[in-house]
């Protein structure tokens, strides 16, 4: 760690405190601050300590440069600010370490990116009384990113039915499941975006099935259709209502969306910036929404190249990787089947009927996809949702409904994985 104001050790002792809390034996080192020693030391910790500790430094800005050379993957960096202005006011350099930034200023649009923030009232009770992880969320949420105790949940794509995440993230928030990072593509990064923003999943619940009514009754399909069936104007008025002027920084937790650049064929992670726009950008179903210009990017849904973007998860040090899959379910009789092949077909033929296949093709490959590349998390909850509903925007309540049920049926499962994530001296 690293602070370059003195009167940020109260804060620096109590990332000790915790890192201690989380990890017995552990050792915050406050020896010399020659480079030789420093590096001594760290060499000696790394060939003696037993498994599940952690070497803290308290180091000036000043004397990381010197450093740099012993620091390896995996490693952290973190840099301890008093005010917040986008840096940390000085230029510095992780190395191969994973590197962030804690404030004490409260969050707001001072910068576009999300940075932690601890206040000092925080951190000198965390010193006074036994640690307590409802009492100091935003100090414990920092230890447990340095102990890579986080927990992470990654949201797939699915159109309409991807809002059955709203009831999927209800279940866990009433549960008690801290939600440290979240990511998302397509519909999942919606989702993600407006439960960050509302800072409660029933809140974010209520606001997305409003506006997805709204926009089921309106239609809005251009008579004379461009770059999409629905105009940019409509789009872009629908994240206005649903995220304002909201940016990254003024999230109630970091969260990350995922969208596709058709020009330079690339997977685009969007962290930073207007919420409004990323959440178009992400949910840019091609056909139907139109792309997102963003500088020399054409930016349309994440869904194109990650149909859930667990590796992200992994990237943000999360001790515990949740996937939430919304798919589908398809009628095994043989009734059922010759029923949704008429129904096809009457669909098929009907003015734009290419809408019909362009949507279940699309829901198949958004179901394999997701399915394989789940597999990196450590708890998977696939979430069936109603067959002829994938694009039916106004039954936003019902998939939330969906959402609830494949939760609470892996609440157990979660709910123990989290305990052991959380006890103290657990790796």
């Amino acid at each position: 760690m690293q602070s370059d104001a003195p009167e940020l050790a109260v804060v620096v002792a109590s990332l000790c405190r915790g890192v201690q809390h989380y990890a017995p034996g552990s050792v915050c080192y406050s020896g010399p601050t020659k480079p030789a020693d420093i590096a001594r030391s760290v060499s000696e910790w790394r060939h003696k300590a037993a498994g599940g500790q952690y070497l803290t430094l308290a180091l000036p800005i000043d004397a990381l440069a010197a450093i740099r050379h012993v620091l390896e993957a995996g490693d952290v960096v973190l840099a301890v600010a008093a005010k917040r202005n986008g840096t940390t006011g000085k230029n510095w350099h992780a190395g191969l370490a994973d590197s962030h930034v804690v404030t004490l200023a409260a969050r707001g649009p001072g910068t576009d990116a999300w940075l932690h923030t601890v206040t000092q009232e925080e951190a000198r009770g965390a010193l006074a009384g036994d640690w307590n992880r409802r009492r100091y969320p935003d100090l414990d949420r920092v230890v447990r990113y340095l102990t890579g105790r986080q927990i992470g949940v990654a949201l797939s794509v699915g159109a309409a039915a991807g809002l059955a995440h709203l009831g999927f993230l209800e279940v866990l928030e009433r549960a008690d499941i801290p939600i440290d990072y979240l990511c998302g593509s397509s519909m999942g990064g919606v989702v993600a975006l407006a439960y960050g923003a509302f800072g409660s999943a029933t809140r974010a619940t209520a606001a997305m099935c409003r506006l997805g009514t709204e926009f089921a009754r309106a239609k809005g399909i251009q008579f004379m259709p461009r770059a999409a069936l629905v105009g940019e104007r409509r789009m872009q008025q629908m994240g206005r209502d649903l995220f304002g002027e909201c940016t990254f920084s003024e999230l109630s937790r970091p969260i990350a969306v995922v969208a596709a650049d058709i020009i330079a064929g690339e997977r685009v992670v969007l962290d930073r910036g207007r919420v409004a726009e990323a959440a178009q950008a992400t949910g840019a179903i091609p056909g139907l929404f139109p792309p997102v210009m963003s500088g020399n990017r054409v930016l349309v849904d994440g869904g194109i190249v990650s149909r859930i973007p667990v590796d992200l998860l992994t990237h943000h040090r999360c001790g515990l990787m949740l996937a939430a899959i919304a798919r589908s379910h398809v009628p095994l009789t043989s009734d059922a089947r010759q029923a949704e092949f008429d129904r096809m077909c009457r669909r098929l033929d009907q003015p734009l009927g290419f809408r019909a296949a362009l949507g279940a093709s699309w829901k198949l490959l958004g179901w394999w996809d997701s399915a394989v590349q789940a597999q990196r998390a450590d708890v998977v909850v696939n979430i069936d949702t109603p067959v002829r509903e994938g694009f039916n925007f106004a039954a936003g309540m019902q998939m939330a409904d969906c959402g609830r049920a494949a939760a609470e049926a892996r609440l157990a499962d979660i709910s123990a994985a989290v305990g052991r994530l959380l006890a103290p001296g657990m790796p």
